[in-house]
């Protein structure tokens, strides 16, 4: 997620970003249980780092297990990248604390963007001293390890009844360039003029092709370019919305034209592989 998406999903209200999902068929998007503890409320934006708890285990949840340096929570703690959202599954269990105001400080430090969690926050008074941007149940007096036993990190989870995926993102950027944002700045009509160039004699050796393989691909190329065309005829740009990432390393943004553009090109390149293996087989 770029710095200039996160600047505009700051100023933006949660209303209208709802209302925009809701447009785009995402519907599952509102925590239950899940409260913002600062007050004033401090907005909070950025991308996911998750930890998951699952049900106590005796010889897990113990107290000694706090000190061990590959405790889960530790390493959430210590490898949450600057400006992600540490994002706890606490399963919804409002009176077992998932931090407490040492590990807000910690985060806090470490340039972390704020914690979000189904579950409590222990010495709550002094966490929300430290400034972090809080999301939570509530306070919570008792330990994590009282009820809950550490699972894993940057896994998929549930927080407050809604899925959080790590490594990817939904995010909303205008890319004035083609893939990876090459040419930008360049006038949208050149572009346009480009592609459907590209297309037409793609178009003509799709016609003349004898083989299924690269006719798949053809296509496919052609529906992706025709799809970013009529997003530049009406937008002057190409709207990209997929966002995968590494910790803060960020693969650039792309659309799902993009994944026909690029899987036919991928299925073209293997296609007299693919063709000799589909003549053996028959």
């Amino acid at each position: 997620m770029d710095d200039k998406t996160l600047e505009t999903l700051g100023a933006i209200s949660a209303a209208t970003v709802t209302m925009q999902l809701l447009k785009r068929g995402i519907r599952n998007i509102s925590m239950a249980g899940v409260r913002p503890l600062n007050d004033p409320p401090q907005p909070l934006v950025g991308p996911a780092y998750t930890l998951r708890y699952v049900p106590l285990r005796e010889d897990l949840s113990v107290p000694e297990v706090l000190g061990q340096p590959d405790y889960p929570p530790r390493l959430a703690i210590e490898q949450a990248p600057e400006g992600s959202v540490l994002v706890i599954d606490g399963r919804g269990i409002a009176d077992i604390a998932v931090v407490g105001d040492l590990l807000v400080e910690r985060l806090k430090i470490r340039g972390v963007a704020g914690l979000v969690s189904d579950g409590g926050v222990r010495d709550c008074a002094e966490a929300l001293a430290v400034g972090l941007a809080l999301y939570a149940a509530g306070p919570a007096a008792p330990a994590s390890v009282a009820g809950h036993a550490a699972a894993d990190i940057e896994t998929p989870i549930a927080c407050g009844g809604v899925a959080v995926f790590p490594g990817f993102n939904l995010v909303f950027f205008r890319n004035d360039g083609v893939t990876f944002g090459l040419l930008g700045g360049a006038p949208w009509w050149s572009l346009v003029l480009l592609a459907l160039g590209i297309c037409v004699w793609l178009a003509f050796m799709l016609v003349r092709t004898s083989s299924r393989v690269e006719a798949i691909a053809y296509g496919a190329i052609i529906g992706g370019a025709l799809g970013n065309i009529l997003d530049r005829l009406r937008y002057r740009a190409v709207t990209d919305f997929l966002d995968f990432y590494i910790g803060t390393a960020h693969w650039p943004a792309f659309n799902m034209a993009d994944v026909f553009v690029v899987g036919g090109v991928m299925l073209l390149l293997i296609a007299p592989w693919v063709g000799a293996r589909l003549q053996t087989d028959s």
